[in-house]
């Protein structure tokens, strides 16, 4: 499967949580891991995606943290207690279907009032450190 970019015309539907998957030069490439079902993944997240309406897909060019493929990065629009935005949650390493499958899973439950979900065991064991303060996120595609 294929995920083209959106007519930029098309205006997004709502959405609380976007899901930045990184398909850049590392990510998504059977060149670093040949074993991973890199169009499953995208898949399974795709539909979990589209399943769930407070939830947008993007795929993106690379976030930068290569040596910890597949990356993806989960951005919530709530807002702290403070009006502050709260954090972008970042995972790496992510190859497994069990992994994809708990992200999926995690993005079905229920948010905080103040963010996502309380992260299981298993996501919180990928987490990784965003690649600096002053690194913006690339434009989604």
């Amino acid at each position: 499967m294929t995920m083209n970019a959106p007519d930029p015309r098309t205006p997004l539907p709502p959405a609380t949580v976007d899901v930045v998957l990184c398909r850049g030069c590392c990510c998504g490439s059977p060149a670093k891991h040949p074993d991973v079902d890199h169009e499953a993944q995208l898949s399974q997240l795709a539909a979990a995606a589209d399943d769930l309406a407070h939830v947008r897909l993007r795929t993106t060019d690379c976030l930068g943290p290569c040596e910890r493929a597949n990356v993806v990065v989960i951005r919530s629009h709530a807002r702290q207690s403070d009006g502050r935005r709260t954090r972008p949650l970042w995972l790496g390493n992510l190859t497994t279907t069990e992994d994809t499958a708990a992200l999926c899973d995690w993005l079905r439950q229920p948010a905080a009032e103040d963010g996502p979900a309380s992260l299981p065991a298993r996501l919180k064991a990928l987490r990784i450190p965003a690649p600096g303060p002053d690194v913006p996120l690339p434009r989604p595609r």
